[in-house]
């Protein structure tokens, strides 16, 4: 499979992803494997698992378009970490301003993610 081709079948695959989890997010019937992953998604980025299948949704198209359209900009690698540290920057802050004592006595926050939102905060 030539670089092209690889990179074809990871766009569809990202697009997928994105369609299928904007559906289980809205979806009101879930199965045990549908609401487990919501679940994840909810606890990995509470109000921020809408952005990351709209991004997954988002990056699946402009790889697939990227055949069709010459003009499309070019993303940088320092571009892709900055939009990632900024939505992960945001995420902790919402976190932070919605549930301030709930974001540091729960029981269901892992270590790292407090050490994440620590580093955020100050």
């Amino acid at each position: 499979m030539t670089k092209e081709q690889k990179l074809d079948v990871i766009g569809v695959l990202l697009a997928l992803a994105g369609i299928l989890v904007l559906l289980a997010l809205f979806s009101p019937n879930q199965s045990i494997v549908v609401s487990t992953i919501v679940e994840y998604l909810y606890y990995l980025f509470g109000l921020g698992r809408f952005v990351v299948a709209i991004a997954c949704l988002l990056t699946g198209g402009w790889i697939i378009l990227r055949h069709f359209n010459e003009n499309l900009p070019q993303l940088e690698p320092e571009q892709f970490l900055g939009t990632i540290l900024l939505f992960v920057g945001l995420v902790v802050r919402v976190r932070l301003n919605l549930s301030p004592d709930a974001a540091f006595n729960s029981s269901r926050i892992s270590n790292s993610a407090l050490l994440i939102s620590l580093l955020f905060l100050y």
